[in-house]
């Protein structure tokens, strides 16, 4: 890539500010996605199809974050070699500014097939803890981005083509994680249907039986 000159300072502080997006990201992706959607949904669904599903979505998780790492790895060393370049050009040095990659994995412990021996879901629960793939999880993931987009427009390069490459790996992430939790939604909704077709007990009873109550 061409580059006419830098801002150390700028640039130091672009990347540390994306190495916060990305902690960011990987909260929501994974440790959000734990509390506020596996484990909820884990205390209103158990069934032969929850397992199925939930076995499938720790895997599409794992993609994701493994895609995340890279694209964030890869901009934070394409930012450092550049800036290492200019640095060397000016007489100076220049010092990485590293980003901690991780690799988290969803636990599936919550999923069970039954729940106080019960087979089959809280359908009003379900469908209310299903739309936190959007509202909290997806909007938190897209928080972090757009965070890692403001952070690149400042990044403290002047000229080149950097920043719109460095634009476009976020935005292809973004898409592709946007892609992925609309098939999520599809999957689980199939599933949540096969569920009901199974194991047509009653809601109110199968919420009470979940909550520790009279089995349905």
């Amino acid at each position: 890539m061409a580059f006419t000159g830098y801002d150390p300072n700028v640039v130091r502080t672009a990347i540390t500010n994306i190495g916060n997006s990305y902690d960011a990201l990987i909260d929501a992706l994974v440790t959000k996605n734990q509390t506020n959607f596996v484990q909820a949904m884990g205390s209103v669904w158990a069934s032969e199809q929850a397992k199925e599903f939930f076995s499938a979505y720790q895997t599409d998780i794992a993609r994701l974050v493994l895609e995340v790492n890279k694209v964030y790895d890869s901009i934070a060393n394409a930012m450092n070699s550049a800036a290492k370049t200019l640095a060397s050009t000016s007489g100076s040095t220049w010092s990485n500014v590293d980003i901690v990659i991780k690799e988290p994995i969803i636990d599936l412990s919550s999923i069970k097939d039954n729940i106080n021996g019960v087979k089959g879901i809280d359908l009003v629960n379900a469908t209310n803890t299903l739309e936190q793939l959007e509202t909290t999880i997806l909007s938190a993931i897209n928080s972090a981005l757009e965070s890692a987009l403001t952070a690149i427009s400042s990044s403290g390069f002047v000229g080149g083509d950097m920043e719109s490459s460095l634009k476009s790996s976020i935005t292809s992430i973004k898409t592709s994680i946007e892609a992925a939790f609309s098939q999520i939604k599809t999957a689980a909704n199939t599933a949540i249907n096969d569920t009901i077709s199974k194991y047509s007990t009653d809601a109110s009873n199968i919420a009470t039986a979940f909550s520790g109550g009279q089995s349905a």
